[in-house]
């Protein structure tokens, strides 16, 4: 019961909403619809912050973390005079408690001392100040499209740079050959070990270069970076993470670069013929922000009309699955006979021939397994919400998955959801995790626009997930 020890007493802030949260319904890619109630709120995702457990040499910091920017107000009420907007990443100073009940921080910005209110659901703690995104030299965070050819570069660079914080090595191939890394942070002979993967997902490469900056950002301040008057050398030699940063790199290679990322003839016929039998299932609809996407209503009727079929090109970049057109998180052997998911190759929700049938699959499942891991991230887009269960979950591992979303929500501001009631959704590594290794884990959705999510959301998801791995070393360490 790690979770439940370490988590209850020490939550901070927890829950955010979307932009737009309480104007719009959220839709969720994979088919789950979260609805906000009459507060805004979902699944009793936010519960009452904790302004005491501040420490007063922290100065009451906090970060705006819109997608966009942020309003200041004049006073705590959206009607009164805008005063300007705050960029994502902007330092404010908490004034007092005044504002609590409307929603609203009563703030002085860092920058130039102006004074207002801000939406208190857009704005994270901030415990180590740290404002050299952009003077980070090593991972390019210029343009979304991160490659798998970039990350080797960089993994090899930030190796060769801090050798005493960073190892690295391949932990297996990919349909393609492409090698899949695991990269340690932190002492490997620590008592207590993290799993963090991303891009199980083809399109879903934001993860990818965000796990690459944080890795980053932890090397290049490991011996100055502090969180609760600890540095992160100190807490991160009790703690060690095990990062796979891109699990499925020919997915994140077809929606990057589409039929050139693949290498024989074979393998372009099955992007074609995938593209052939789902073109007549995805349509362009808004999802609950009004920005549109491509929806799979593969468990509906085909359309019959080929007016408005997505392109093929476009269709690529929409790449979920592996070479093999099997969709990774629907392959593990975990309700794999009752997931109503394609039986067939396609770009996504795809499950395979059986359980287990692709090596990425059998690659998580043997390395999740190596050592006791305290819990797991699972980092995908989109959505700006947590997940933290499975169907048919013990109840003491869903309280301790639970109180783990919670204090990743202190940060990110992202809602916690459920997924439990969707008994015909399985076969995911989250169910994977729960089920078969009976260990506390959570899916973290990145992200407000559809996938691949564009590049100007990058600084406002680094900014709400920056101090997330101090963190939790520092409370598994207690």
């Amino acid at each position: 019961m790690i979770f439940a020890t370490l988590f209850t007493s020490t939550l901070l802030l927890t829950g955010c909403q979307t932009d737009e949260w309480d104007l719009m319904k959220i839709t969720i890619e994979d088919g789950y619809d979260a609805v906000p109630g009459d507060d805004g709120l979902i699944d009793e995702a936010f519960p009452e912050i904790n302004e005491a457990d501040r420490a007063e040499d922290e100065e009451n910091l906090y970060a705006a973390v819109p997608v966009e920017s942020l309003p200041l107000w004049s006073k705590p009420d959206t009607q009164s005079a805008e005063l300007g907007r705050l960029p994502s990443g902007e330092l404010v100073k908490r004034i007092d408690g005044s504002g609590d009940d409307s929603g609203f921080y009563h703030i002085l910005t860092k920058q130039n001392g102006h004074e207002g209110y801000l939406a208190a659901n857009f704005c994270t703690p901030v415990y180590w100040r740290f404002e050299g995104l952009k003077e980070l030299p090593v991972v390019d965070i210029s343009k979304a499209e991160y490659t798998y050819e970039e990350m080797q570069a960089d993994l090899n660079e930030l190796v060769e740079a801090y050798p005493e914080i960073l190892s690295c090595r391949s932990s297996g191939q990919s349909v393609s050959g492409r090698e899949i890394y695991q990269l340690t942070l932190g002492n490997p002979d620590a008592e207590r070990h993290v799993f963090v993967d991303a891009s199980i997902h083809g399109r879903e490469y934001m993860t990818t270069l965000l796990t690459m900056k944080l890795i980053e950002y932890y090397a290049s301040q490991y011996y100055n970076g502090c969180y609760h008057n600890l540095f992160y050398s100190e807490i991160f030699d009790q703690v060690c993470f095990h990062i796979y940063p891109m699990v499925n790199p020919d997915g994140v290679s077809i929606s990057q670069l589409g039929e050139d990322a693949v290498q024989t003839e074979e393998q372009r016929q099955l992007l074609r013929d995938c593209y052939e039998t789902d073109k007549k299932y995805l349509s362009f609809l808004p999802d609950g922000n009004g920005t549109y996407y491509w929806a799979d209503n593969y468990r509906g009727l085909p359309r019959e009309t080929a007016d408005d079929y997505i392109s093929y090109d476009e269709y690529l970049t929409q790449w979920k699955s592996n070479a093999n057109g099997v969709d990774i998180n629907d392959n593990f052997d975990i309700g794999w006979e009752e997931a109503k998911y394609k039986t067939y190759p396609s770009h996504g929700q795809a499950k395979g021939k059986e359980p287990g049938s692709e090596p990425e699959t059998r690659l998580l499942m043997a390395e999740s397994q190596k050592k006791d891991y305290s819990c797991y991230l699972n980092y995908h887009t989109r959505g700006q919400l947590i997940y933290y269960d499975s169907f048919g979950m013990e109840e003491a591992l869903l309280q301790e998955s639970y109180e783990l979303a919670q204090a990743l929500s202190e940060f990110t501001r992202y809602p916690i959801y459920s997924t439990a009631d969707h008994e015909k959704d399985k076969a995911g590594f989250g169910d994977y995790v729960h089920t078969a290794l009976k260990k506390p884990g959570v899916t973290i959705e990145l992200g407000r626009d559809p996938s691949p999510v564009p590049i100007e959301e990058f600084t406002g998801i680094f900014t709400r997930h920056r101090e997330t791995w101090a963190m939790l070393a520092y409370r598994l360490s207690e």
